[in-house]
């Protein structure tokens, strides 16, 4: 809007005489100029969608992308989720179950009450080869009121491109006999619960895990995966002492063929015990006995949390 111009006059010293003062100019310039700014202003919020769609409509032709702006309702942008989540998805235990997912598919699940043991098959939906135990599956097992039992690890090697292989997994009795329900669900580092070792003053701390004829020591060094120590076990009283003495004899020898694995197998008249000493600074990932070695430097937390999901006890 331009300046108005003032004219100044002088004031007169006589009392009681009217003086003008000043005088404003381009009354009529004015309002029009206001008038004009005004419906400007109206016309703009009244068409401001419009104006909106067309500005960005002309940017896509130039390649600009606007995400998630449509007029005056912009939407949240919200990145698709990696997985699906199927830990509320429940499988009744049924002779014909199979539980599919897009990389494995499980079926042919057989419960027997009287080894507690629980037989599947694991088929490789993919055209490349997988590491069962990488994929980090477990198989959650719960009663009839969906109350949950015990969680299983689905572990086991390399299954080459569309191919199928048979596994098993010992349970508690108490498990075999009430399992009704299955969960099958992924599992990742964040979903372990923080467990903290009793450290020395150097740093070094042990978790132990135990289930039945064996013992497994995992030794840390600033709280990072270093080794562990195996212990196994049997009296010449449990039974299948003989089938068992035969076949643990073998396993550690096939151990000791490892490199970073030293494994000792003692022979007395009543038992039989394997010490097993795992270096990770050399060896890879593998079993011991029913004992997943972890690779170097893994989490106490990830130990804990997948050893017991595997049927042992840590502490």
């Amino acid at each position: 809007m331009a300046k108005q111009k003032k004219r100044n006059f002088k004031i007169e010293p006589n009392e009681l005489t009217p003086v003008t003062i000043g005088q404003f100019e381009n009354r009529k310039k004015s309002s029009l100029g206001i008038f004009v700014v005004l419906s400007i202003f109206i016309l703009t919020v009244i068409f401001l969608p419009q104006i909106s769609d067309y500005v960005n409509s002309y940017l896509n032709k130039g390649g600009v992308t606007l995400p998630g702006v449509s007029g005056l309702n912009p939407k949240p942008i919200n990145p698709p989720d990696d997985e699906e989540d199927y830990s509320d998805k429940f499988y009744p235990l049924d002779i014909n179950l199979k539980i599919e997912r897009e990389d494995i598919t499980m079926s042919n699940f057989v419960i027997s009450t009287l080894n507690n043991v629980i037989s599947y098959r694991v088929t490789n939906n993919k055209t490349e080869e997988i590491v069962l135990t990488d994929l980090n599956y477990y198989l959650e097992l719960y009663n009839k009121d969906y109350t949950l039992l015990e969680r299983v690890k689905i572990k086991g090697d390399k299954i080459a491109p569309n191919g199928t292989e048979n596994y098993s997994v010992d349970v508690t009795n108490e498990v075999a006999q009430a399992l009704m329900n299955f969960v099958l669900v992924k599992k990742t580092e964040r979903d372990y619960n923080p467990i903290n070792l009793q450290n020395d003053t150097e740093g070094n701390g042990a978790l132990v895990c135990t289930r039945s004829h064996e013992v497994v020591t995992y030794k840390f060094k600033d709280n990072l995966l270093k080794e562990l120590t195996s212990e196994v076990k049997y009296e010449s009283t449990d039974a299948g002492y003989v089938d068992k003495q035969t076949e643990y004899r073998n396993l550690a020898n096939q151990y000791n063929i490892r490199s970073g694995v030293t494994s000792t197998y003692l022979d007395t008249p009543t038992s039989f015990s394997i010490t097993t000493q795992v270096d990770l600074n050399n060896a890879s990932r593998a079993y011991i006995f029913n004992a997943d070695t972890f690779v170097i430097d893994t989490e106490p937390k990830v130990v804990n949390f997948e050893m017991e999901s595997q049927g042992f006890t840590c502490n």
